[in-house]
């Protein structure tokens, strides 16, 4: 590749890729542009160019933190609309959207402070640590604007017997600081 070419030229300093694409209307009869899409991001040469290495790790992280997200940003999303007795699922991808930007400039940040000579569980704890503290402030954002109707919550039935409980926000708060525990153990 280019960059295996440079790679003698470069050494360690840092490369900013930039991209930059058209956004269309999802017509497949016009396909017509109806926006650009421009990001950049700042990386270590050695890291692109590490493709035994790195490479992997940084797609194992992107994956990592897409199942974090998914798993129990958007449980938490969900037990709220299930709460409300909503199906809006616009309200669910608004919500994951949101995350994904908040989580844009850190992210960006990260990869960019990354060494090759930087252990990769001290990496990925870092990481974690961005990744905890964003979702942690999405969820107190969630709960500052939940509604009366959020804390009486609803009755469901207990799987096991005729027991029933109550679910609100309080409870799912509580699961979801729980099952993020839990994925990111050893991170606080």
């Amino acid at each position: 590749t280019w960059l295996s070419n440079i790679n003698p030229l470069v050494g360690d300093k840092a490369i900013q890729l930039h991209a930059v694409t058209m956004k269309d209307n999802a017509s497949a009869m016009s396909w017509l542009p109806v926006g650009e899409i421009v990001d950049d991001l700042n990386v270590n040469n050695q890291i692109i160019t590490d493709k035994d290495a790195w490479a992997p790790f940084i797609v194992d992280v992107v994956q990592h933190t897409y199942e974090t997200i998914e798993l129990n940003y958007g449980r938490l999303i969900a037990d709220i609309l299930e709460i409300r007795n909503s199906q809006n699922s616009g309200y669910r991808q608004n919500k994951l959207q949101e995350v994904y930007v908040q989580l844009d400039e850190p992210f960006k940040e990260w990869i960019a402070s990354l060494d090759k000579d930087m252990p990769k569980n001290e990496a990925l704890r870092k990481w974690d640590v961005i990744l905890r503290q964003v979702l942690s402030d999405e969820a107190d954002y969630l709960l500052s604007e939940a509604s009366d109707r959020d804390y009486r919550g609803i009755e469901i039935s207990m799987t096991k017997g005729n027991k029933k409980r109550i679910k609100n926000i309080v409870s799912v708060m509580s699961n979801f600081h729980n099952r993020l525990d839990e994925t990111l153990k050893g991170v606080e």
